[in-house]
C-alpha cells in the first residue's frame, strides 16, 4: 500500500509540472480568458445504465455551456465524464479541461 502511495504522489507532482508547462506555453489571451465552470451547467447531467449500473452523461451540459459561453473550462472529477454524442465547439469556442 505504501509503494501505491508513492506512486499516486509522484504521479500528481509529475501532472502539476506538465500543467505548468503547458499553462506557461498558451499564449497570453488564452490565459486571460474568462472561462465558465462547467459546474454552472451541472443541472443537464443526466444518468443512464450501463452494465448494470448508473453512469453519469455529460453531453448535453457540455454542449450547452459552449452553445452559451465563449470559454468553458471542465474540473477535475472522480469520475469518467461519458458522452452520448459529438461535441461541437464552433468559432471563437475554447474548451479547457482539468489535466488529470
Amino acid at each position: 500500500m505504501e509503494i501505491y502511495r508513492k506512486r499516486c504522489e509522484e504521479l500528481n507532482k509529475a501532472r502539476e509540472i506538465l500543467y505548468r508547462k503547458i499553462k506557461s506555453s498558451l499564449p497570453q489571451e488564452e490565459k486571460d480568458k474568462p472561462y465558465t465552470d462547467l459546474e454552472k451547467y451541472l443541472d443537464l447531467v443526466y444518468e443512464i445504465k450501463r452494465k448494470d449500473e448508473s453512469v453519469p452523461v455529460y453531453s448535453k451540459a457540455i454542449q450547452t455551456a459552449l452553445d452559451n459561453e465563449a470559454a468553458v473550462y471542465i474540473p477535475y472529477f472522480d469520475h469518467p465524464l461519458y458522452l452520448t454524442g459529438p461535441i461541437v465547439l464552433n468559432s471563437g469556442n475554447s474548451l479547457k479541461v482539468h489535466p488529470a
